[in-house]
């Protein structure tokens, strides 16, 4: 397995950011099929040697959740902006379609105000 191989090769690199980059970037850089990248990951779990690479992945991971909820909570913001803008429902409508509590709703129809 090319992957572990390139990351066992790098495990002697002195730890800090260099290290790091370079776990990080054989992780992205080699991509593996569905089958292939659960048994990448088995041997990282596995293997103290790779506990870097794991925490990258941690961290990586985190990043991806935290960034499609910030998207998500762009969308439902742009959707109540054209929802105050078109005025065919009421803010609790709104409230309820969305999900977003009416304090962000009358905070955003304060800013169309605004505008």
């Amino acid at each position: 397995m090319i992957k572990a191989k390139a990351l066992k090769g790098i495990a002697g690199v002195e730890k800090g950011p260099k290290r790091s980059v370079l776990y990080s970037l054989i992780d992205h850089s080699l991509p593996l099929a569905p089958d292939e990248e659960k048994t990448y990951r088995e041997i990282i779990q596995e293997n103290p040697m790779f506990q870097e690479a794991k925490m990258l992945q941690s961290i990586e991971e985190v990043g991806i959740e935290k960034g499609m909820e910030k998207g998500i909570d762009i969308g439902v913001e742009k959707t109540v902006m054209q929802f105050l803008r078109a005025q065919v429902l009421s803010k609790e409508q709104i409230a309820h379609i969305t999900g977003m509590n009416m304090e962000d709703i009358e905070k955003l129809g304060n800013k169309l105000k605004e505008k």
